[in-house]
């Protein structure tokens, strides 16, 4: 580990965009949204990677994604329906078999609002129905629970 200088060279880094600070979406799908972005503009600079409208597109699988990102397939199909619903990225589906395409959208500087997808638990809780912060209702915590409120 080395302290920084003038003459450092900067490490790999994604590019994180202002307007992602202020929405209400999961870290998760903020993360997501960082790699497709970066993803983008390297199609963005290879041929074959736009469509006849000339908008970049990516092909990205679930399972790579989930695994890109150190998250479950399950967290990474809501954090995109996410995504999608903030209007931020756009998937197309091109038939049985195929890969869906990813259109990653940015905000139009003059006008850089996007949709707000509404308050979304943090990433690894439910909501409803939880006290003291006990997650998931599963059988070892249903048991950990019922010994807590008799000690109560």
């Amino acid at each position: 580990m080395q302290y920084m200088t003038a003459s450092s060279k900067p490490s790999p880094y994604l590019m994180y965009p202002r307007f992602l600070m202020n929405l209400e979406l999961s870290d998760t799908a903020k993360l997501l949204y960082i790699h497709l972005l970066d993803r983008a503009r390297v199609s963005q600079r290879t041929p074959g990677w736009s469509d006849e409208w000339g908008r970049v597109f990516l092909h990205y699988p679930i399972r790579e994604l989930a695994r890109t990102i150190h998250h479950g397939e399950t967290v990474v199909k809501a954090a995109l329906a996410d995504l999608e619903k903030a209007e931020l990225i756009r998937r197309e589906r091109e038939g049985i078999g195929k890969p869906n395409r990813i259109y990653v959208r940015i905000p139009d500087d003059r006008n850089p609002t996007v949709r707000q997808v509404g308050n979304r638990p943090s990433d690894g809780w439910k909501t409803g129905g939880q006290t003291g912060g006990i997650p998931s209702t599963n059988k070892n915590n249903r048991i950990r629970t019922m010994d807590l409120k008799q000690r109560r």
